[in-house]
This record gives C-alpha cells, sequence and structure tokens, in this order.
C-alpha cells in the first residue's frame, strides 16, 4: 500500500471515529472516590494495585494528563455528569440527555455525599441532585451506611454485586454509572487484601483522621498534623490506601468480566476516573479539598471504545478535562449538542493549546500546555512542566514556582484566570459547599 493510500484511510477512519462509532450503543462509567492516578500500573507505580484495570485498559486510551475541575467529590463530580464548571438547571447531565434518546440509566454509588438527607438545602443540595439527575434507578446507601465519620461505608463488593445483578437483565442502550468510595479514608481493606502492610510494624489503625483529630497541637488543622506520624506509620498508612485499591480493582474486575461475557465489551465505551486525588503525608499533609496541587487535581482517565482506542489515540500526554467526558461520550454515540452546552471538548478532536481551569476555596488554577498559574492560594505560584506534562517525583512535586520572573506566561495566564472568574461565579457556589463540609467536621 502507498504511503498516500495509508495516510488517505487513517485520515477517513479518525473523521468516522470523530463523528461517532456506530458499533457502540452503550455506556459504563466506573469512578472511584480519592483514586491518586500515581497509584495505578498503567500509570508506572511499582505495585500491583489495578492489575483488572491494568489489563482492561492496557492497550486502549490512556489520557496521562487529566484534570479534574474541583479537589472534592461534590462539585468534581457535578461537574462531571454535566461538563461544565458551573452545572446550572438549564444544562442537561449526560444521564438525562441519553435517558431522553432511550437508554436505560442506572447508578450503584457509594458516597454519603450524594444520599438526599445529607443535605439541608443550599449549594450542596443543588450539586448531588445535578449529581445524580437523569439516573432512573440511583442506588445510594441508606443512612444506616455510614461509618464512625458519618461517611459512606457501602463496600467495593456491594457496589459491584448490585451492579451485576442489573447487568443481568439490562436492556440496550445502557447507562450504567459505578461509584466506589473504598480508597477514601478511613484506610481499612479486608483482610485478605492487607499484603502490602506486611511486616509493618505501626501499631495505628487506618483511620488517620481521627488520629490526626485527638493529637494535633492546638489551633492546627487536623489535615496539617503530620508530626502525628512517624515513617513507619506514614508506611503504614499508605500500604492499608493500596490495599484499599487493590480490593476495588478486584470487585471492577467482576464488573469488566461480566461485561466481557455477555459479549458486551465490543459495544460498550468504558470510561474509569477518579473524582480527585489524596495527600498521602506529603509535607506533613493528609486529605483532600484542600488545594489545587496536582497531587489533588490530576487524575486517571481511560478509556475503551467498544474493546478499542478513542480515536486510534494510545498514550495521550496532552492535557485535558474531566468535563471532557460528556462531549466526548455524546459524539461517540452520534448525538447532536448545542455546541455551547459544555466547557469540555470532544477528545477525539481537542483543540490545541486549551485552558484548562480548576476552582475551589476562592483559588483559581489554569493550565495551557506544559504551564500551569494558580491564583488566590499564597504565594501566587507559576509551573512549567517537562514536554510530556509530566513531573518528579512521581507527579508530587510541581517543581520550581517561577512566579515573579517576569514570563509572558505569567500575564496571559493570570488575564484568562481574570476572565474565567467573571465567566464562572464559582466563589459563591463553593463557598456553601464548603460551609456546609465545615458544619460536618469533614474540613475545617
Amino acid at each position: 500500500m502507498s504511503v498516500g493510500r495509508a495516510a488517505a484511510i487513517t485520515a477517513i477512519a479518525t473523521l468516522l471515529s470523530a463523528c461517532g462509532d456506530p458499533a457502540v450503543r452503550n455506556v459504563l462509567l466506573i469512578s472511584v472516590d480519592t483514586l491518586r492516578w500515581d497509584h495505578l500500573g498503567l500509570h508506572g507505580y511499582s505495585r500491583a494495585t489495578t492489575p483488572q484495570i491494568d489489563a482492561f485498559f492496557e492497550d486502549k486510551t490512556i489520557f496521562e494528563n487529566a484534570q479534574s475541575p474541583a479537589p472534592c467529590t461534590l462539585p468534581a463530580l457535578a461537574q462531571l455528569m454535566h461538563g461544565s464548571y458551573l452545572p446550572t438547571p438549564d444544562r442537561l447531565s449526560l444521564a438525562e440527555t441519553l435517558r431522553s434518546r432511550g437508554f436505560a440509566t442506572a447508578a450503584f454509588v457509594s458516597q454519603h455525599q450524594l444520599r438526599p438527607e445529607w443535605h439541608r438545602g443550599g449549594a450542596s443540595a443543588v450539586l448531588a441532585s445535578a449529581t445524580a439527575a437523569g439516573f432512573e434507578l440511583f442506588d445510594v446507601q441508606g443512612p444506616e451506611e455510614v461509618d464512625g465519620h458519618g461517611m459512606s461505608a457501602r463496600t467495593a463488593r456491594e457496589v459491584s454485586e448490585r451492579a451485576l445483578a442489573w447487568l443481568a437483565k439490562a436492556p440496550e442502550p445502557f447507562f450504567l454509572w459505578l461509584h466506589y468510595f473504598d480508597p477514601h479514608d478511613p484506610y481499612e481493606p479486608p483482610a485478605d487484601f492487607r499484603d502490602f502492610d506486611r511486616g509493618n510494624s505501626s501499631p495505628r489503625s487506618g483511620d488517620r483522621r481521627r488520629d490526626l483529630m485527638r493529637e494535633r497541637r492546638p489551633d492546627q488543622p487536623w489535615f496539617e498534623a503530620g508530626h502525628v506520624f512517624d515513617a513507619e506509620d506514614v508506611g503504614h498508612l499508605v500500604n492499608l490506601y493500596d490495599g484499599e485499591i487493590r480490593f476495588t480493582d478486584a470487585q471492577i474486575g467482576r464488573v469488566l468480566d461480566a461485561l466481557t461475557a455477555r459479549g458486551l465489551v465490543d459495544s460498550t465505551l468504558v470510561v474509569f476516573v477518579s473524582d480527585h486525588g489524596e495527600w498521602l503525608g506529603e509535607g506533613g499533609r493528609w486529605d483532600h479539598c484542600l488545594t489545587l496541587h496536582e497531587v489533588e487535581l490530576r487524575v486517571p482517565f481511560l478509556w475503551s471504545v467498544g474493546g478499542g482506542r478513542l480515536a486510534g489515540q494510545a498514550r495521550v500526554s496532552a492535557p485535558v478535562s474531566t468535563l471532557d467526558l460528556a462531549p466526548s461520550v455524546l459524539a461517540l454515540l452520534d448525538i447532536e449538542h448545542h455546541p455551547l452546552a459544555f466547557d469540555g471538548a470532544n477528545l477525539a478532536d481537542p483543540p490545541e493549546e486549551r485552558l484548562l481551569f480548576a476552582d475551589w476555596r476562592g483559588a483559581t488554577a489554569v493550565r495551557r500546555g506544559n504551564w500551569k498559574l494558580v491564583v488566590g492560594e499564597a504565594p501566587l505560584a507559576l509551573f512549567e512542566f517537562d514536554g510530556q506534562g509530566a513531573q518528579a517525583p512521581r507527579g508530587l512535586a510541581q517543581g520550581r514556582n517561577r512566579a515573579g520572573e517576569g514570563l509572558a506566561q505569567e500575564a496571559e495566564l493570570a488575564d484568562a484566570v481574570g476572565a474565567f472568574r467573571e465567566a464562572q461565579p464559582l466563589a459563591e457556589l463553593h463557598g456553601e459547599v464548603l460551609e456546609r463540609l465545615k458544619s460536618l467536621g469533614y474540613i475545617e
């Protein structure tokens, strides 16, 4: 075959992929709460935390620099479902759109913030409702399925078992969303998933939140009381966190196996994502919903399109956003939508040099190419990534702060932040959510 003919065929195939894949008619969205991107085997982690996920997605499309628009579950999931920084009633969620096109829609969720009675109105209730909108069946844990901190106690095994029962008789086309909570603290994996902690002598449980709150210094935020844990304790907690991931991976593997057994892989779009990351003692800091650092914003984003790749893409280093989920899914299904309906883009044909934003606690981060500016967190910060969007070590350091060096990128990105804040009034919305989280002791 001539080079010219091969190029023409490749161009036609890419165009067809961007216009929709006629073989794909179902959507399976799998999200895992508080899962760091760099604790997956596909992203180079040294431990076998995700063998099932790795095996399923290894030859599919892997977005290596995916970003959540918020480091906290409630806004991040609502934004994910709407493809918008500011989910509003006049914007249909992905589930609402698919349901209107005849899709069976179901969600099996472990996340206390998505339980209606967890809220008392206000912005947090609006975001929870926006996330659940469009699902004929929205199966979230009951008020009795919570731990000592009032957080979800529904395990990954329970989520998968409910999903498997539904999937066994699911009509097509369908949109199925599964949200797993287990990697969220407290880190208490089942006994047979604690091999990573073998040989560790720390006497602590996996409830690091409780210990930080009890042993912090006066007037010290519990999530910055890292002095409470010695090196053995930190290793122990990371080991347990990884055990939770391994357990969740095994339960997700059951669902992926069922999809294969039913012969649905070729007709299903499967997307794997996290809502946000997690501090694991770096600089003495723990938890999330805190900063716009890459530790919290960067998430795994894996795509299997009918058992293959998204528009022929393998590993994609260009920065993308989880806001891209909704427009990309609709494009693959060849479902028309207004071009201004989303802040995200079609990942089959994304624009170059995009501006990607994240906003939380009165601060805003903007990413364009290899540059990231954070405004509102002291001090003003400007970071440059390498050509592959990678950071060292293991994505935990953002590098040297180059703000104040007179670089053109700082001024350009600062202007972009100003325009974003004017167009997207998120401060008030997030302020209400923060107050709700503070009232429950979730953050300080």
